[in-house]
């Protein structure tokens, strides 16, 4: 593991309240493999362009197909059912892992990302002012 990917991690984990890495990594790779379902080919490259390299294969294997449109709600029960939890835990989920991400990816990048989602996405991305 890369520098970078641990940090991230850990940001992660301390977002989420995680006791442990493996916990914050199973977290981030589900959130991470909704996002590249939910998000067009060319962000889910720029994003897996910006992450350290262990993040990218979700990003980098989505569908070349154009991206499902499902809700911020649809996201997290996603999320729950591949971290195999509830609706509230997996909504806390998300909002640790994207919220990491909005904060150590470029402005714009985060911003093409927000702009791809409908409005219900900005909480999970820590960004409650804009919805």
């Amino acid at each position: 593991m890369s520098a970078g990917y641990d940090d991230f991690l850990a940001q992660v984990r301390d977002r989420g309240g995680y006791a442990d890495l493996e916990h914050a990594e199973q977290v981030l790779t589900s959130a991470l493999t909704v996002l590249a379902s939910r998000l067009g080919p060319n962000t889910a490259a720029a994003l897996a362009r910006q992450l350290p390299a262990f993040l990218t294969e979700a990003l980098e294997s989505r569908s070349p197909e154009e991206p499902e449109q499902f809700c911020a709600q649809e996201f997290c029960r996603r999320m729950a059912e591949l971290n195999e939890t509830d609706l509230k835990t997996a909504r806390w989920d998300a909002e640790a892992v994207l919220t990491c991400l909005a904060d150590t990816q470029t402005r714009g990048l985060t911003a093409q990302i927000l702009h791809e989602l409908p409005p219900d996405y900005a909480p999970l991305f820590g960004r409650r002012g804009m919805i």
